[in-house]
Order: structure tokens, then sequence, then C-alpha cells
């Protein structure tokens, strides 16, 4: 390398600077080639995303219909069967929108059916909000108007309903007064009159008959009472708690 630099010292002028143009020459040479290696490998690159590119399917937005039920139908039952065409696998959320509340979510078929079943608040007018979502495709939305209302069998069910309820409420009353009677005791009257505080929160029954009553506070008092073997007169007697 030495012998080289300093032979190439020892040119004349224009002789090194022909050497400089060469070597200069040579560089280029070399840099176009690395430059030209990448620039191929990029194209490749390019052209293999664009092939895979092309061999995704391409999404179709389809428009959101309801089909089932028709919007401001009356139903009679509380729960609805949604029934419509989306963008296909695209996600679905129902909402009430006058509560606000949530109905559930659901996903579009690949044939693009759409299909739910919704559970109505109550009674009465429901807008029904569905919601559709899919990657690459706009937002789309869609306010169902539905009335629920009741069919004559169904109020004769309910008054029925009510009126089973009242009887049944009545049978508990008279039998809770049968039990009541059937746990009190008759304590001989002479007893009771001589030390009725050992009688203290016992439930007792006398048969008799009252011909007069007088009232105080806390109690009152009676004008007659039978010792439970007829009605005979046995005095006037205080009524604790009365």
């Amino acid at each position: 390398m030495k012998n080289a630099w300093a032979k190439f010292r020892g040119w004349t002028w224009w002789q090194q600077t022909l050497g400089w143009i060469g070597a200069a020459f040579v560089g280029l040479i070399i840099l176009g080639a690395i430059v030209g290696e990448e620039d191929t490998g990029s194209s490749g690159e390019s052209q293999a995303d664009q092939k895979e590119a092309s061999e995704k399917p391409a999404v179709t937005c389809a428009p959101l219909t309801v089909s089932k039920p028709r919007d401001g139908s009356v139903v009679h039952k509380r729960r609805v069967q949604i029934r419509g065409k989306a963008t296909p696998n695209a996600s679905v959320a129902f909402s009430d929108y006058d509560e606000g509340g949530g109905l559930g979510r659901t996903h579009v078929r690949a044939d693009g059916s759409l299909v739910r079943t919704v559970t109505l608040p109550g009674v009465g007018h429901t807008q029904i909000l569905l919601v559709v979502r899919s990657a690459g495709c706009p937002r789309a939305e869609f306010a169902l108007d539905v009335t629920r209302k009741r069919t004559a069998a169904q109020l004769a069910a309910i008054r029925q309903k009510k009126a089973d309820a009242k009887i049944r409420k009545a049978a508990a009353r008279q039998q809770f007064e049968a039990n009541y009677k059937a746990s009190t005791a008759t304590p001989d009257y002479n007893q009771l009159a001589k030390n009725p505080d050992r009688y203290k929160g016992d439930k007792v029954k006398f048969r008799g008959q009252i011909f007069q009553i007088q009232e105080d506070e806390g109690g009152g008092w009676i004008a007659s009472l039978s010792d439970g073997r007829g009605l005979r007169p046995l005095g006037r007697q205080h009524l604790r708690g009365v």
C-alpha cells in the first residue's frame, strides 16, 4: 500500500487527476449497484403488499333494514323478536331510547340476516334503537316504535289473578282468627277477679252479654259479665287494654 501511494505521488498532476477521476467513477458504479438492490427489494415488498391486499375480500356495506315487527306495530307479548338485514358479521346493539336502558347485543349472520329477541320494559309505547357497527362501514341506526297492549284474555286473566289473591287473603285471615280462638282458654271468673295479674298476657275467652260500656284512658268498664255457664250478671269489671 505504501509503495502504491509513493508511486501515485510520483505521477505528474495530470496523471493524478485521471487517477482521482477513475476512483470516483468506480465508487459511483459501486454505489449505484447498492441503491439498485435496495430499490429492487422495496419494489418486491411493495408488490407483495399489493398482492396481499388484493387477495383480501372487500367489505360490502349493506343498509340496515327491519322487516319484523313493522315500525309503529302493536304487540301483545312482552318478548318481541326483531328481524332484519345489515352488513354481514356486523355488531348490533339494542337499547330502549326512552328509558336509556340496554336491551342486549348480537352479531349479524354471515348471510346478512339479523335476528334478536328483546324484552319490552312494560305496557305502552317503547322506541327500540338499533345501532350497527362494522369495520370499514359507516355507523347505521334505526329507531323502531312498538306499542304493547294487553288483549281481552290477558286482562281477564289479570282480574282473575287479583280475585284469587283476595280470596286467599280472606281465607288466611279466617284461618288466623280460628287459630287464635283455638289457642285461648276460659279461666274461672272468681280467680280472674281475685288475681287478674296472674293471667296477664294470656289469651282468654268468655261468653256473656254486655249491657253497658264505659271507656276511660287505657281501659274501660263493662256493666255485666257471664261466668261461662249462662248469662248471669256478675257485676262490673274493668277491662285492661281495651
